[in-house]
């Protein structure tokens, strides 16, 4: 079974970073756990590594300065808010900096840790992107936790798990297993009328003494987004602040859960956590 004890979170130094920050310290705390923050810097070298692959032959001295400063505000930014959430002491935690923008690379840093903790996504280009969640998810090599984007002292208390019987999902369930077990409250979801299937799974809960209900839900459309809206709305319904999915790998972050592109709508528009494996 999963144990959190090394947690790995991501200080961008944008927006959503507090957010990261404060999940990733309430669960250190729930599992007396540590954690490893650390901030990606962009260097010259980096900078010039984005220029060659995106062939910006042209990009000037100025423009290339103001990218270097805003490397340094984000880099400012990020110390700032791991001062704030950490500097009480109340958690063991480290501040690290990272030297790189190859996304795959900064996945590699998941390898070690139990769980990964990000910001949730945003078209904010000093915020996270979906192609680094997606990395996170494919190429880190542990389970990912993007944070909700309202920073919060508590994480994942009441639980909604989205199920549809296959195996990521599977994966994400066991994986999340120290959370299940600590959490005050278990919902499992299926889109759809998923019984037998939600029956299962409500059973090997009971078998690691988790206790859950179910409910099913409906999309009042058939496009990605409503069914992202739809699966948003029903984990708010049973007052969840954090929702369980598994990763499929063949659509990249637009296939999930037989849910398809609703994955993109889940990750950028939840505002609870969402937990991820694949």
């Amino acid at each position: 079974m999963a144990i959190f004890k090394n947690i790995l979170a991501l200080a961008i130094g944008g927006p959503n970073t507090e957010g990261a920050l404060r999940a990733a310290k309430a669960l250190a705390q729930a599992h007396e756990a540590r954690v490893r923050v650390v901030h990606v810097r962009t260097t010259a070298q980096s900078i010039a590594a984005v220029v060659a692959g995106e062939a910006m032959i042209g990009i000037s001295a100025a423009e290339f300065d103001a990218i270097a400063s805003e490397s340094e505000v984000r880099e400012g930014n990020a110390r700032a808010v791991y001062q704030l959430v950490f500097g009480d002491g109340t958690v063991k935690s480290e501040f690290a900096l990272f030297d790189g923008q190859d996304d795959q690379s900064i996945a590699a840093l998941g390898r070690l840790a139990d769980v990964i903790v990000v910001g949730r996504p945003t078209d904010d280009a000093a915020g996270v992107s979906a192609a680094l969640v997606r990395a996170l998810i494919f190429d880190g090599g542990a389970p990912v936790l993007v944070a909700p984007p309202k920073p919060t002292a508590t994480v994942m208390r009441n639980i909604a798990v989205a199920w549809n019987g296959s195996a990521e999902a599977a994966r994400a369930v066991k994986e999340a297993l120290p959370l299940l077990e600590k959490a005050d409250s278990v919902t499992v979801l299926t889109l759809g009328e998923g019984g037998p299937k939600a029956r299962a799974l409500i059973d090997f809960l009971d078998s690691h003494g988790i206790v859950a209900s179910y409910r099913s839900f409906n999309s009042e459309g058939s496009s990605a987004r409503a069914r992202g809206r739809a699966l948003i709305r029903a984990a708010g319904e049973c007052n969840a602040d954090g929702l369980v999915m598994g990763a499929f790998g063949g659509g990249g972050l637009s296939a999930f859960l037989g849910l398809g592109g609703a994955t993109e709508k889940v990750c950028t528009g939840s505002p609870v956590a969402v937990f991820l494996d694949h």
